[in-house]
């Protein structure tokens, strides 16, 4: 049977992806399944904490299978980015912040008008490859 593909286009759907694999996932990566769908079903059966503690578990889970770790990554992203908007709805933070990360430095919390007027943002801009094979 032709595996089917796996469907990121929601949180709920990634789990649910997993679930149906075939050949089937691990027992293991099945069992930390039903908090992270309770979590994402808004049941407040399962604490931002908990989620944390699973998911971190479905990272760490060596079943040489790339799935539960694509699922897992995706997971943690889009919790990521959910705190990321509750710091800032819970702040006077201007609508137009980003996180910005150039490198190997600690992200940041920037200015849209910071990040523009940055003369590493403007030196990168300016050394584009249409520039540098023209010359």
């Amino acid at each position: 049977e032709k595996a089917k593909k796996m469907d990121f286009s929601s949180v709920k759907r990634a789990i649910e992806s997993l679930q149906r694999r075939k050949p089937s996932v691990s027992t293991t990566v099945l069992s930390y399944l039903p908090p992270l769908l309770h979590y994402h079903n808004d049941e407040h059966e399962v604490t931002s904490e908990e989620y944390k503690k699973v998911l971190l578990q479905l990272l760490k889970v060596n079943d040489n299978r790339w799935e539960s770790l694509a699922v897992g990554l995706y997971l943690g992203e889009c919790h990521l980015e959910e705190m990321t908007n509750d710091i800032w709805d819970n702040s006077n933070a201007k609508k137009n912040k980003i996180v910005y990360v150039d490198g190997p430095r600690v992200p940041s919390i920037v200015d849209e008008e910071e990040k523009a007027s940055s003369p590493a943002i403007a030196k990168k801009k300016s050394a584009s490859p249409e520039e540098s094979t023209a010359q």
